[in-house]
């Protein structure tokens, strides 16, 4: 399977705000830690998602490398979030299932 395709259509679908896309590739039981919280649950997830793609005008994924090791993405990135065009620089840890479902994302900003 290729994790790192599946990575960089997770952080387009992020980008383009479709949740139709994320409920498909995340894992029922999936979990999200950030700098600011922790969440566990497809829907749990979309519903942070939703509010933070309703507050946004627009998100940019400024992807500059992917490295892969085994069923691990991890995806350094600076995201633009609009508006206020704030720009974070973000480590994204992603771990895969084998049927190619997220199982878990840590984030880390710096």
């Amino acid at each position: 399977m290729d994790y790192s395709a599946l990575a960089q259509q997770y952080f387009t679908a992020f980008e383009r705000k479709d949740l139709e896309f994320l409920a498909g590739i995340l894992h029922p039981d999936v979990v999200l830690t950030d700098w600011d919280q922790h969440v566990q649950g497809r829907e749990a997830l979309l519903a942070l998602n939703r509010g933070v793609f309703e507050s946004l005008e627009k998100i940019v994924v400024n992807l500059r490398y992917l490295h892969v090791a085994g069923t691990t993405v991890i995806g350094e990135m600076e995201l633009e979030l609009q508006p206020g065009a704030i720009r974070l620089k973000v480590v994204d840890v992603i771990t895969f299932d084998e049927q190619g479902s997220i199982r878990s994302i840590r984030a880390y900003k710096g």
